[in-house]
């Protein structure tokens, strides 16, 4: 998976699909009047509560500002309760990578950066989340949706085209039109190899992902964000450990900063309540995965046609297999001929019509 390689990209990433989340939900915000889509209450409901969380959070900052501002109190004191929640989501990435170990080799070297995630990564999300919200209700209904791709470690020496409203159709084409030194044209007749015009073999040289290492400062920062993220996950979880061995052996914890006596029992309290809440939806996914079986496993809806082999998009696309081959290893294609049909947005505009009912 290709994904941003800087700040920027991430952040204009992650607006793009905020946006595009919040204006789902606003566009079928009279979901729950429709009992045929009920199945879509529990995202629809998940989309929800992650936009209010995200208001609460802003809440729950300026608050905190305000009380310290005034010396009336403070949040601090409940901060170890985001540090469990750090725990958990550590527990979660150790659990998934551990499944697609089985695919990817490898994969628990990227268990280091995976502490960026809960510490620094859920803050850029509900920060721009709550930047695209104005961008949402100012956006205009009934407009095409193009997409501006953020950089994805691939190198280009064209700068992308800018989407036009006027022809929706050219633009969308634009947006899937990607133009690279290496990348292979199309043609309209199949080329094969020859001594002057070999087919090219994919190799590092040739390759458009980005390959190139930070500079110093730059993996300093790393290396030193990456640390802090670490130390305030594990000094709860080091701290947690003492006094749960301290506990038992009938003694009082020594009290450092916000973690003591009562945080300890309530980090209790917390887990009961984390294996409660598991232990439910276990259950409710297995008998929902047995309803499923019992109500759709005769229909045979898992049933795919075969994969698409390189000589059928060879014919379809009257391009050489070699070409084909190398297209799919480098992954990245030029598309110089728009496959968007003329008609795209008469066609569009043609199923986005409501139906009639029947006379």
């Amino acid at each position: 998976m290709l994904v941003p390689e800087t700040l920027k990209g991430l952040i204009k990433q992650r607006k793009r699909w905020a946006q595009g989340g919040q204006e789902v939900m606003f566009r079928h915000a009279g979901i729950f009047k429709s009992w045929r889509r009920r199945r879509m209450y529990l995202i629809y409901f998940e989309q929800i509560m992650s936009l209010l969380w995200v208001l609460l959070w802003l809440l729950l900052t300026l608050t905190e500002i305000f009380k310290l501002y005034y010396n009336i109190g403070s949040y601090i004191p409940y901060l170890w309760k985001s540090q469990y929640l750090s725990i958990i989501c550590m527990i979660q990435f150790a659990v998934a990578l551990k499944l697609e170990s089985k695919y990817d080799k490898g994969l628990f070297k990227y268990m280091i950066v995976a502490a960026w995630y809960p510490i620094i990564y859920w803050i850029i999300s509900g920060l721009v989340a709550l930047l695209a919200l104005p961008s949402t209700i100012k956006h205009r209904k009934k407009k095409l949706a193009t997409w501006n791709s953020p950089d994805r470690g691939i190198g280009t020496t064209q700068k992308e085209e800018t989407p036009t409203e006027k022809d929706p159709a050219q633009a969308l084409a634009s947006q899937t039109a990607f133009s690279s030194s290496q990348a292979f044209p199309t043609s309209a007749t199949k080329q094969e190899a020859t001594p002057q015009e070999p087919v090219a073999q994919p190799n590092k040289e040739q390759s458009n992902i980005i390959d190139g290492k930070q500079v110093w400062w730059k993996k300093i920062l790393e290396i030193l964000f990456t640390s802090a993220c670490w130390f305030l996950i594990l000094i709860y979880l080091v701290y947690v450990i003492y006094g749960f061995i301290t506990l038992a052996q009938g003694k009082t914890p020594i009290s450092i900063f916000i973690y003591n006596q009562a945080m300890l029992l309530e980090t209790i309290r917390l887990m009961y309540l984390t294996l409660i809440i598991i232990l439910i939806e276990m259950i409710v996914m297995i008998f929902w995965k047995e309803y499923n079986r019992i109500r759709f496993g005769k229909l045979h809806r898992r049933t795919f046609k075969p994969d698409v082999t390189i000589e059928q998009m060879s014919d379809f696309f009257n391009i050489a297999p070699e070409k084909i081959v190398s297209m799919i290893q480098q992954k990245h294609i030029v598309l110089e001929k728009n496959i968007i049909p003329d008609d795209f947005k008469a066609k569009r505009s043609f199923w986005s019509k409501k139906k009639e009912p029947k006379k």
